[in-house]
């Protein structure tokens, strides 16, 4: 699969992850899952991130910030 689909997918992940889990907090009624189901959720985003090379690559530049055009 390639780098970008996974950066998608775990973004995906772990926006339903942390959003859950902070409608959890509000209560039971609002919680689409369980607050357990939303840390296992968070970490297969945190995956799914790290297999495709991390938040740092977005912008295909290096860490330090520069860009080679």
């Amino acid at each position: 699969m390639p780098p970008l689909a996974l950066k998608i997918i775990g973004t995906l992940f772990l926006t339903f992850g942390v959003f859950t889990l902070m409608f959890g907090i509000l209560g039971e009624d609002f919680a689409l899952v369980p607050w357990p189901v939303s840390l296992i959720v968070i970490a297969i985003g945190v995956f799914f991130l790290r297999q495709g090379g991390g938040v740092e690559g977005w912008n295909r530049g290096s860490r330090n910030g520069s860009r080679s055009s």
